[in-house]
């Protein structure tokens, strides 16, 4: 899901790896569907570049159930990566994300570089 939408920038994606009954709950901020589909569609516009990295030691997976830590590095033009460390939760239905839960360091929303979602 990261590489094909996120690092990809292709929000025609969403429906492919999203429920449509998607809550997503990240540093205290709960968002349904459209509008994480809102946010994202703006970020996409933009020249940021996303890389993910993930730490292969910590992930478990049970049922529709998956945990696990990353790191998202944010880039804007003329600017150095800025990695934010992501530790998530999730519950799946089917094949698509159902609800996330994903507290980040720093917190993504409190940055300049996303504050257009």
């Amino acid at each position: 899901m990261f590489t094909h939408m996120v690092e990809a920038k292709d929000i025609a994606q969403v429906d492919t790896f999203y429920d449509p009954g998607f809550r997503l709950t990240t540093n205290g901020v709960t968002q349904e569907l459209p509008a994480f589909r809102a946010g994202h569609e703006r970020v996409c516009s933009t020249a940021i570049r996303y890389a993910v990295t993930y730490d292969e030691d910590a992930w478990v997976e049970q049922d529709d159930r998956l945990a696990g830590r990353l790191w998202i590095s944010i880039t804007r033009p003329g600017e150095p990566p800025r990695p934010i460390e992501v530790v998530f939760g999730a519950q799946f239905r089917g094949d698509r994300i159902l609800r996330p839960w994903e507290p980040t360091w720093p917190d993504w929303s409190r940055l300049d570089a996303l504050a257009d979602y």
